[in-house]
């Protein structure tokens, strides 16, 4: 993965494959799924997001009691 190599991210990622359809319906790639702490998925978004809008929505789950 030359890009990760190159640009360091601080958080999971997964290369998508077909064991990841059913559990998380992912029917298109490139997806970002945003899990919470159970593991669910809080949000997805297909292509690419802003920093703005990640960020919101992990401050928000952040927040979250649990």
């Amino acid at each position: 993965m030359p890009y990760l190599r190159e640009h360091p991210i601080n958080y999971p990622i997964v290369i998508g494959n077909p064991s990841l359809v059913k559990p998380y319906r992912v029917d298109s790639m490139p997806v970002t799924l945003l899990l919470d702490r159970q593991g669910n998925v809080a949000d997805w978004h297909i292509g690419m997001v802003d920093k703005d809008t990640w960020e919101l929505e992990i401050r928000q789950l952040l927040d979250e009691k649990f």
